[in-house]
């Protein structure tokens, strides 16, 4: 099975450390069908895969926490902020960030897998990635594969260790052994721990009777565990030896690291990654004056907006593609472009203005055919580049998320000056500051990829209308807004150090 990660808009968030494959246009098919074998990754097309279309702080504890099941399930990740890749993320529906989308053994080109509730526990996603597999092979159209290990539990708890000697091959040097009750999952998570070492066999052992003959053998080495306080104990045995205790596992938060520990010294060399380090720091920028807002970084946040996120959809409906045609409008009013920038906004709002018109659908790759065409020298959309008062200090670092946040400040506060230009009032005039925060926050929750962020922005942003009551009010609103954002983001894994909150 493969489970594939679909990431946020910085692409710095996972890298060639994680044990993990990078998907993109050339291998996409190849990795998904087990045409290729990644390195480091996955034996056959054995291999099951989350693919996983963003890969946060937390994907990536995921996927060290489970790098040991590589033989079974496979984690993959592909950027759908790269333009080439975008085509496939609209395959599989990737509209937010993050998506995960499981694919079953002997996926093929039409398969779209099963989608992933992103968890914010590594448990939750552990068990569900856990539950996919068992469920994927006990009801789905194809067998499991020969070369992964059994999960069941042992059929017969009379059975002796001299017994189970005798079924497994004589190359194993070390058995497992997982005394359990019928809830437990710990013994599952062991045999995939341990799925990639040849040399070891685990053994799940749930609920035996009292006379079992294993757990009498099992009781020299330890004493019998207390349900109330321990979900499972494990043990190891080799050839010609009696079983050895290894580990309580008690029912806390932090068990499944001591079960990872313990485990360490029978994980065999396959199962480490090499963690080499680059310096991707960048001296571009490290002079630009944060007082300022640069034109480069606003092009980059409308290019970005619209060639990587609204044309990420397949098809927009039509409650989309008038946030879409309001948004582009108030582009085409307040974006501090060149002349040949603002031509082309004007060109775009009646090309998306078109389709609401005749009814007619919209799709995700027209528009990006659209945006793309070179057009007249006096009419293009701008190309994007080096980062200036936006630049991280490394890749994946303020990028786009600042240069978008720049760009919506800018848009409102050339709206609020527009409106005290012409003497408006602060209603739903068109070039009124509030209508263009409003059509800021439709854009937010129709639109921006990263959900948990738009979710937060929408929750600020209930009842929105009657806190506009002055010009200055949107200004204002979207300062505290983010200042809020930066509170709660501050000391987060994504914030820049050279620039904190």
């Amino acid at each position: 099975s493969f489970c594939f990660i679909a990431p946020p808009v910085r692409a710095g968030l996972y890298d060639g450390n994680l044990p993990l494959v990078n998907l993109n246009a050339s291998n996409f098919y190849d990795v998904l069908l087990g045409k290729v074998k990644p390195r480091g990754s996955y034996s056959s097309t054995a291999a099951g895969a989350v693919t996983a279309f963003t890969l946060r702080p937390m994907f990536k504890a995921f996927a060290h926490d489970i790098s040991g099941w590589r033989q079974v399930l496979g984690l993959a990740v592909m950027d759908c902020t790269e333009v080439t890749n975008i085509k496939f993320c609209r395959l599989f529906e990737v509209t937010s960030f993050p998506t995960l989308v499981f694919l079953g053994t002997k996926a093929t080109r039409t398969d779209r897998g099963e989608g992933i509730e992103a968890h914010r526990s590594i448990t939750n996603l552990r068990h569900q990635a856990l539950s996919l597999l068992q469920g994927n092979h006990s009801t789905g159209p194809h067998p499991k594969p020969a070369s992964w290990p059994s999960l069941d539990p042992l059929p017969d708890s009379e059975v002796s260790l001299a017994q189970l000697w005798s079924r497994v091959p004589q190359q194993v040097h070390t058995m497992v052994i997982v005394l359990e009750s019928q809830a437990s999952l710990v013994g599952q998570e062991v045999t995939l721990d341990l799925s990639g070492n040849p040399h070891c066999r685990v053994w799940r052992l749930v609920n035996p009777s009292p006379s079992s003959t294993l757990l009498w053998e099992l009781s020299e080495a330890e004493s019998q565990p207390d349900n109330s306080t321990t979900q499972a104990i494990i043990y190891t045995v080799l050839r010609d030896s009696k079983a050895k205790f290894l580990l309580r596992v008690p029912y806390s938060e932090g068990s499944r690291k001591l079960v990872v520990d313990a485990l360490l010294p029978l994980r065999t060399s396959e199962d480490t990654i090499e963690r080499g380090s680059k310096d991707n720091s960048s001296e571009n920028g490290s002079h630009a004056d944060s007082s300022r807002v640069y034109r480069a970084d606003l092009n980059n946040a409308m290019v970005y907006a619209l060639s990587q996120e609204v044309a990420l959809w397949d098809t927009f409906n039509r409650s989309q593609l008038e946030v879409l045609e309001n948004f582009v409008d108030v582009l085409r009013q307040f974006f501090p472009g060149d002349p040949s920038t603002m031509l082309f906004l004007g060109r775009l709002q009646k090309y998306v203005a078109s389709f609401r018109e005749r009814g007619h659908v919209l799709r995700g790759e027209a528009l990006s055919t659209f945006l793309r065409a070179a057009g007249s020298p006096d009419s293009r959309l701008p190309k994007m580049g080096p980062y200036v008062g936006c630049l991280g200090s490394r890749p994946g670092l303020r990028g786009y998320p600042c240069s978008l946040w720049m760009l919506f400040h800018s848009l409102t506060v050339n709206a609020y000056r527009a409106s005290t230009e012409h003497g408006l009032a602060s209603g739903d005039h068109p070039t009124s500051a509030r209508t263009t925060l409003l059509t800021i926050r439709d854009y937010v929750s129709h639109f921006f990829t990263c959900s948990d962020c738009a979710a937060h922005f929408a929750s600020q942003a209930l009842g929105l209308e009657s806190k506009l009551r002055e010009p200055r009010d949107a200004v204002l609103w979207l300062w505290r807004t983010h200042n809020a954002v930066n509170r709660r983001l501050s000391g987060d894994q994504t914030e820049d150090p050279a620039a904190p909150k």
